[in-house]
């Protein structure tokens, strides 16, 4: 391979752009490590997918179902196509959303915080993306739970990527 000198020094053996002292693909391929998962190209599992934009070992383009955050686990309980770790609205945790989640919300918002589940993670309330966990939230949640999921606002996210103000009170 051609040696291309690097500004600042160093050689560049692969021709990246990378300092071989810092590549961790050096003289492996001219790929590189196009999506920074610190693969390199011919060896990364994911650059025919779009790589692995959160670096947590499952492929974008489908295979992560949780594509936004960082997770380890992958698991689809209720097979909506969004990872446990990652379903807004799942408020108890137990992969889905569901009757017990709004019931979490409304406790919490009637002032009853101390009957709620310690487990609550009430980052994952707020489906409507206004960073806070309201009574928009419920009603989102609640209108495809009774059938009328097309009423939902455009911009229900039901994959919580950011965490969310908890209930007044909480």
């Amino acid at each position: 391979p051609v040696l291309e000198p690097i500004a600042g020094g160093g050689v560049d053996t692969d021709g990246d752009g990378v300092c071989d002292a810092v590549d961790v693909c050096d003289g492996d391929d001219a790929l590189g490590d196009a999506d920074g998962d610190l693969l390199c190209g011919v060896l990364d599992p994911c650059l025919d997918f779009g790589g692995d934009a959160d670096g947590d070992g499952f492929c974008d383009g489908g295979e992560d179902l949780c594509p936004d955050s960082y997770n380890t686990d992958n698991t689809d309980t209720n097979g909506d196509g969004v990872g446990d770790e990652c379903q807004c609205g799942d408020i108890t945790g137990d992969g889905a959303t569901n009757n017990d989640d709004v019931t979490e919300i409304l406790l919490a918002l009637w002032g009853y915080g101390a009957y709620t589940q310690p487990g609550s993670n009430w980052a994952m309330c707020d489906v409507t993306g206004d960073g806070n966990c309201n009574n928009d939230d419920v009603t989102e949640m609640l209108l495809p739970l009774w059938g009328y999921g097309a009423y939902n606002s455009p911009t229900v996210r039901w994959s919580c990527g950011e965490d969310s103000a908890p209930p007044p009170g909480m």
